[in-house]
This record gives structure tokens, sequence and C-alpha cells, in this order.
């Protein structure tokens, strides 16, 4: 009988591992979005993909077990109303299946009016300091973000057909509509329960992950 238990011990500690190699971009800004010239790659996509493979590891070893052992409603009840894990496993299906993810950043900033002419009507409000990384200062950071807030949200690519076309056209977003039509990639942003940032969703999917192995060794199916 298969015992998945130890395999998916090793894997928690992949997945964790993993988040910790994300979590250093965590607030950061990195010169030309934190590629690596070397490879031609992003580092912090590379490291979302092989979280999201250990996280889907530690998901089908539990599944076996619990199709050997005749507790696969339990399993299948358990995910069914999870959203987090849903919400992983479909941009895990999609790297697989059809198109790489991409991210998205989002900087904002809140700052007082320090001055005003009343003559222009123009207000000058305080200045917002970003600092930009190479992606060589990585595991050695030197300075932090603190006068502003950095988002940084999933991307999948939506596939152009025509009802998407069509749809756009309705909506009077015809710039999108247009790029569309000229084969031009399109994508949306990826959020699960309103939650867009990618380092709190993959805090929380730990934290489910932890969560449902509890669940499947007390229900007999991670033995």
């Amino acid at each position: 009988m298969y015992k998945s238990k130890n395999e998916i011990g090793k894997k928690l500690k992949q997945v964790r591992y993993v988040s910790k190699e994300i979590d250093k971009f965590r607030g950061r800004v990195f010169v030309k979005g934190g590629l690596d010239e070397e490879t031609g790659s992003y580092p912090l996509l590379t490291n979302v993909g092989s979280f999201l493979a250990h996280a889907r590891s530690i998901f089908q070893y539990a599944q076996k077990e619990a199709k050997e052992t005749g507790c696969q409603c339990k399993y299948d009840n358990y995910v069914s109303q999870k959203e987090i894990i849903k919400f992983f496993k479909g941009i895990r299906d999609s790297e697989i299946h059809e198109y790489s993810i991409g991210s998205h950043m989002t900087i904002t900033g809140e700052g007082p009016i320090v001055s005003y002419d009343r003559k222009t009507h123009t207000a000058i409000g305080k200045k917002f300091h970003i600092y930009v990384e190479s992606l060589s200062d990585l595991n050695t950071p030197k300075e932090t973000n603190k006068d502003v807030a950095i988002q940084l949200t999933l991307l999948k690519r939506i596939e152009a057909t025509s009802s998407l076309i069509n749809d756009l056209n309705a909506k009077g977003e015809t710039d999108l509509a247009q790029a569309a039509s000229e084969g031009k990639e399109l994508f949306e942003e990826l959020e699960c329960n309103g939650e867009k940032d990618l380092f709190k969703l993959c805090d929380k999917y730990i934290d489910e992950i932890e969560q449902f192995i509890k669940y499947g060794i007390a229900s007999g199916f991670i033995t």
C-alpha cells in the first residue's frame, strides 16, 4: 500500500525553501524587471514555477493514497471547498498545458502637498524615492522602499478569440480589441478572493497546505 506522508514531508520542505527565495523579491524593484541577463530568464517567475510544482506534488501524493485507501471522497470534498487550492492548481495547469505565467508590478504612494502656486493653480506634492536594485544584490539588500507600496501580481495570457474581441468592442475597449485582432498577447491579472498580491497569496497557500496535511493525517489518507 502506498504511503504518502514521507514524500509529502519532503515536498513541504521544498515548498518552504522556494517560498523563501520568492520572498526575497517582496517590496523590491529590480533593474529590467529582475531579468537575469546571462540566461534571459526571470528568477522570480522561475521560482514561482518551482513553488507551484512542489506544492502540486503534495496533493498528487495525497490523492494517490486517498484513492488506494477508499478516501477519495474525503480528499475531493476538502480540496473542492478551498479556493486558494483551486486557484494555484489552475495556474499550475496553465503552466503545463497552455502558457507560462507573467507578472505585473504596481507602485503606489501617498504624500501631502508641500506647496501651492495660486497663479498657476499648481500643487506640488512630496517627492517619492524608489530604490531600484541590481539582481546581483538579491541576497544582500541595501535599502528599502518605505515611501511606497509595491504590489506584484501574476498574469495569465488570454486566448484572443473572436468572442473575446467582440466582448471588448462591446465594452468600448477598442484598443484592446484591436491589439487582440492583430495577434498581440493579452493578459489578465490573477486574484483569489479579492487578493492579488503574489506574496500574500503564497503565504496563504502554504498555510492551507499545512492545514490540508493535518486533515489528511486525521482522515487516514496521509500515512
